[in-house]
């Protein structure tokens, strides 16, 4: 049907058959995990960062969210009415054609373990970032301080990632895909030191 996606006949023998599966990922769990610090100190300045992420390993999504397309009570994700093969007028939905879609269509039979349901799951988040400053000695004595740190800080600042509309780090069960899944959120801290 059109929207729907196509096998490939890689073996070239005029037929779709299990000669045409090939071994397309390493796998849905993470071979590689990383992570790493960094601290930088210059003139009661400081900078302290926290960088974790995964590689060697794909999400298929078509075991959660493209399998069934509406979750959460028939509401579609918004690449399903930006990215996903749509044909005029169907559902009222602005048109995306075939040659400008990234999904096939989401209502289509997605029951097949595709490549093009494989998306990489290499991601390198920044868990946490500090930023400080501490203030000359001659500034805090005249308040009768001995020390005084201004700083700001986050954590989940910033993801690079192929999962554009999904948070890497989400656990592929389809019940996570469905709604229960609660992104990690993004925080912000400021606050003084002050030592007397």
């Amino acid at each position: 049907m059109v929207g729907d996606a196509r096998v490939v006949d890689r073996n070239g023998d005029g037929r779709i058959t299990d000669a045409d599966r090939y071994i397309a990922t390493s796998g849905t769990n993470p071979r590689m995990q990383f992570g790493f610090n960094t601290q930088i100190q210059w003139k009661g300045l400081e900078i302290v960062t926290f960088w974790q992420g995964a590689s060697l390993f794909a999400y298929n999504i078509r075991w959660g969210e493209m399998g069934t397309p509406f979750p959460s009570d028939g509401v579609a994700l918004q690449h399903h009415l930006t990215e996903a093969y749509i044909p005029a007028n169907e559902y009222g939905l602005p048109t995306v054609s075939a040659q400008q879609a990234r999904y096939p269509r989401a209502a289509g039979n997605q029951n097949q373990n595709y490549d093009l349901f494989l998306i990489d799951g290499t991601y390198l988040r920044l868990k946490q970032l500090q930023i400080g400053y501490s203030l000359p000695q001659d500034i805090i004595s005249r308040l009768r301080m001995q020390r005084m740190k201004l700083y700001a800080g986050g954590t989940n600042l910033l993801t690079f990632s192929a999962l554009d509309w999904l948070d890497p780090e989400i656990d592929e069960q389809p019940a996570q895909f469905f709604g229960n899944y609660h992104p990690q959120t993004r925080v912000f801290n400021f606050g003084v030191e002050i030592g007397f």
